[in-house]
């Protein structure tokens, strides 16, 4: 029986390997030193670029998710609501107090994106972008319980503090409900190198678009821009990003 001859490879072909495998390994070790020192010497502009990105991003994403069909309701309303009607039956004082809960629950319905004023009593404020964060967003650092619900937001702009949140939170409202709604406002810096805040409308009559410094009014009514327009600005460089307003037709949104 013949045994059949295996071919080694030649010394040719194992230093032709070695210098393949070689070259590569050293392509591979430069691409990884190149993308380390791009990070490792990223300059204030691209921080500026994030910043920039990860504010529209926070508000876009809040404005989607105001316009969206269904909203969570915090249980903890209705059943405490529940509790304290079944434990005093015969109790005018107490039946009351559930029905101001139940009205202080409605609040946390989904009402979409509008066009509010935060002092509704004042004929001289001016409307601002108004809508409800599902749960309380960690970027506001508030000392609230986890997933509070029903956070009530006017997007402002101030030439001194620059993009910022006028929010008030409806579980301040349930625990305090003698409080007046002013006091329970807060405030909270979005960004301080936003230098301008923009609405932009489509003006139907003229098949046009236009840009106005403050919001639009028309007949008394503060309408609903389609587009938000921030300017970001550090030192001599400026950007811009557009948030997109999202419209409800009934209880569906429009995107």
């Amino acid at each position: 029986m013949k045994h059949r001859q295996q071919r080694a490879f030649t010394l040719l072909e194992v230093l032709l390997a070695i210098a393949v495998a070689s070259i590569l390994m050293t392509a591979a070790s430069y691409l990884v030193v190149s993308y380390s020192t791009i990070w490792a010497h990223r300059t204030d502009e691209d921080a500026f670029e994030e910043h920039a990105d990860g504010v529209t991003d926070f508000l876009q994403k809040a404005l989607d998710e105001s316009c969206a069909r269904y909203q969570p309701t915090w249980k903890g309303a209705s059943d405490s609501a529940k509790s304290d009607k079944d434990s005093s039956k015969g109790d005018e004082d107490s039946e009351k107090e559930t029905e101001a809960r139940a009205a202080i629950s409605a609040l946390w319905k989904n009402e979409g994106v509008s066009m509010t004023k935060v002092d509704s009593d004042s004929s001289t404020a001016t409307a601002l972008v108004h809508f409800r964060f599902f749960t309380m967003p960690p970027a506001l650092g508030a000392a609230l319980p986890p997933g509070t619900p029903g956070v009530v937001a006017w997007l402002a702009f101030d030439e001194r503090q620059g993009l910022f949140l006028i929010w008030r939170d409806d579980w301040s409202l349930q625990e305090t409900t003698l409080a007046d709604d002013k006091d329970l406002l807060r405030s909270s810096v979005l960004s301080p190198v936003a230098t301008k805040l923009e609405y932009i409308y489509y003006e139907s009559d003229f098949k046009e678009w236009k840009t106005y410094d403050t919001p639009h009014e028309f007949s008394g009514t503060y309408r609903l821009p389609a587009f938000v327009r921030i300017t970001f600005t550090q030192g001599d460089r400026s950007v811009t990003r557009l948030l997109r307003i999202p419209q409800r037709v009934g209880k569906m949104p429009l995107f």
